[in-house]
């Protein structure tokens, strides 16, 4: 009774030293770029468009910065070596930072929101169930932390990682060290304990979530110019040369089209995306005098709220702001049915102003609303997509071993992960 997992840090045949392709200068394709340059692997990285970042970035506003999209990273000593490499200034969170909020019950509370809710998750950690496989997270949290605390804890939890729920999410895809535990433990402790014991990775030299002075951007910019030479801007590659190495770095859909194998296109449409909207407030301190102190808030689905969470940036990291007057905020939605397609720009900000007002109870009359919109956001690492990877790994490692896949929807979607994944990557093929 196990998952069909993929034991390695992307899919497909492992490199060697032969020279690469990279199709897609977003940050997978950067941070592979820059751990293959540190094993002497010549590689070319070509990007159809004239920058590179993808996704990531900071956009610099008259009241502050504006990222868009995560808007720092954890700690990973892949990236810690990255940026010592870059000479890149790691900025960690802000001591007041460190309170988490959930919307429970039409207020703001902090966590744990109830120590019965406490107690209870303890208690059921305790109590064994029979060893089996869960699909979804959903019917994993049900089983070992009950209904109540897997609505109102981890759905909002997680909606603010994968921008999904509960319902919609893969057990072991989001969990897979657990999972693994739990095929041979019966209670959530003993599982938890045997996780510990396997753990050989040295502790956080940070803790929580760091990024630069400038934002991301920083990290984009030093690594596209440490890759300067080994990047071609404004390239479309249409096909991939079989005799030659190729990872591509770029979404699932274009990889799709390059592939071009009828055999795997029901698994590549089980790789959907989430259509993501964030929009960063500005708001004048004085409209907003008893902020809470901490990271910021999630919401449970079901609260009447658009918005999933909100981040305090300002309360995070330093000189988000132009003025210690004004407040920062991002907020995210997930646009779930497509209906925010049929709402102009100026209704949707509206909507996001009514909503922040009614969330913490203030006038916030703010002064900017920077909205980005990205269609195919995040990955949803649905149970069709744990399905999938196993079986486009296996394909391609067999029948098309030129090609490999490595992104955020390939099993690492955070920086922290692709970063870690890249730098195995780059060790295993300079061993080949």
């Amino acid at each position: 009774m196990n998952y069909s997992f993929v034991e390695a840090p992307f899919l497909g045949k492992s490199l060697n030293r032969r020279p690469v392709n990279i199709v897609g200068a977003g940050i997978s394709g950067l941070l592979l770029g820059f751990f293959l340059k540190k094993q002497g692997i010549p590689f070319k990285i070509w990007e159809k468009n004239d920058t590179a970042g993808g996704l990531l970035g900071t956009l610099q506003t008259p009241y502050g910065i504006a990222e868009k999209a995560a808007n720092g990273f954890l700690w990973s000593d892949s990236l810690v070596q990255i940026c010592e490499h870059l000479k890149l200034k790691i900025i960690p969170p802000s001591t007041i930072s460190k309170k988490r909020y959930i919307y429970y019950q039409k207020n703001l509370r902090p966590l744990p929101v109830s120590w019965q809710w406490v107690v209870q998750a303890g208690l059921r950690s305790l109590r064994p169930h029979k060893i089996q496989t869960y699909e979804t997270v959903a019917d994993w949290g049900n089983a070992f932390l009950g209904e109540k605390i897997t609505q109102n804890l981890l759905s909002p939890a997680l909606s603010g990682i994968y921008a999904a729920l509960p319902e919609e999410l893969s057990f072991p895809a989001i969990f897979p060290s657990l999972a693994k535990a739990l095929t041979q433990k019966r209670s959530l402790l003993q599982a938890l304990l045997q996780m510990r014991n396997n753990t050989s990775a040295a502790p956080a030299a940070y803790k929580g979530t760091l990024s630069f002075e400038n934002g991301m951007q920083t990290l984009i910019d030093a690594l596209q110019k440490h890759l300067q030479n080994d990047i071609a801007f404004n390239t479309n590659i249409t096909e991939c040369t079989p005799h030659e190495n190729w990872v591509l770095c770029c979404p699932a859909g274009a990889a799709q089209k390059l592939i071009d194998e009828p055999y795997l296109y029901n698994d590549f449409s089980a790789i959907r995306y989430a259509d993501i909207h964030t929009f960063t407030v500005f708001i004048p301190r004085e409209n907003w005098q008893n902020q809470p102190q901490g990271f910021g808030c999630l919401i449970p689905r079901g609260q009447n709220f658009n918005i999933l969470g909100a981040i305090f940036n300002d309360q995070l990291f330093p000189n988000r702001t132009i003025s210690k007057d004004l407040i920062s905020i991002t907020c995210i939605m997930r646009d779930f049915d497509g209906s925010f397609s049929n709402i102009s720009e100026s209704n949707l900000l509206q909507q996001v102003q009514q909503e922040i007002d009614r969330l913490f109870a203030i006038q916030s009359n703010t002064i900017q609303i920077q909205h980005f919109h990205w269609k195919n956001g995040i990955p949803i690492y649905s149970p069709q997509l744990f399905n999938a990877w196993y079986k486009i790994h296996e394909f391609l490692h067999s029948s098309f071993s030129a090609i490999r896949l490595f992104g955020n929807y390939t099993g690492g979607i955070s920086i922290r992960q692709m970063a870690s994944n890249a730098e195995k990557i780059a060790t295993l093929a300079a061993q080949n």
